[in-house]
Formats: C-alpha cells, sequence, structure tokens
C-alpha cells in the first residue's frame, strides 16, 4: 500500500473512519461532507493504493461494470450458458450483455427524468 504519510488530510480522515467500520453514510455527517465524495474517495484510494484495489466499504464483492475487460471476457468465452441452460458463443454472451447494459441506462435515464426538471 501507498505511505500513509502522502494522504491529504481529508483522505486521512477517511481512511481512519473506514478503519473503525464506519459507513460512507456515517462518514459523510462525520465530517460534513457528500457521500459522493467520499467514495470518490475510497476510488481515489484503490488507485493509489492506501486501500486494497478490491475494497468497498460494504465488505461486499465489487460489482463488475460494463467495460472493456467485461466485453472482451465475453467476446473471448468460447462456450456460455444461457438462463436455459442452452451453449451460446461469446458473440451472443456480448449482444445480452449489451442489452442488459442498454436496459440498466434506460431505467436509470428514466428514474432522473422523473425527478428533475424539464
Amino acid at each position: 500500500m501507498a505511505d500513509a504519510t502522502r494522504l491529504t488530510p481529508r483522505q486521512k480522515a477517511i481512511k481512519d473512519r473506514l478503519d473503525k467500520g464506519m459507513q460512507a453514510r456515517e462518514i459523510a455527517a462525520d465530517l460534513d461532507i457528500t457521500r459522493n465524495a467520499v467514495y470518490q474517495q475510497i476510488q481515489r484510494g484503490r488507485k493509489q493504493g492506501w486501500l486494497p484495489a478490491d475494497y468497498t466499504p460494504t465488505g461486499q464483492p465489487m460489482r463488475e461494470r460494463p467495460g472493456y475487460d467485461t466485453l472482451a471476457r465475453l467476446l473471448a468465452e468460447s462456450d456460455n450458458t444461457n438462463g436455459d441452460g442452452e451453449h451460446i458463443t461469446g458473440q451472443l454472451a456480448l449482444v445480452q450483455e449489451l442489452r442488459r447494459t442498454r436496459d440498466e441506462v434506460g431505467s436509470i435515464y428514466r428514474r432522473l427524468a422523473a425527478i428533475l426538471p424539464n
């Protein structure tokens, strides 16, 4: 891990609270910052090495995000199985992943459109 002496005061404060087992919501309230600011520092900490690369504040495994690694993995798979137990190719798995991602983004868009002013 990176040298803890090189952390900013905010990073030190967040890391100390994470080490105590505090949740992002509690840290944000304690430091009078947004939860998003806490999550950004957690992400920065993973990149800089002062938090483990797979660290999550809940202790749950990181969710796989759609991206190059996911797409490359799907394309590289020569054999995959869908929910019905039928074998499908990596290219078809890629299309299914893209559709799932499209649906997820559409759902987020609809939720935001409902709460944001026009």
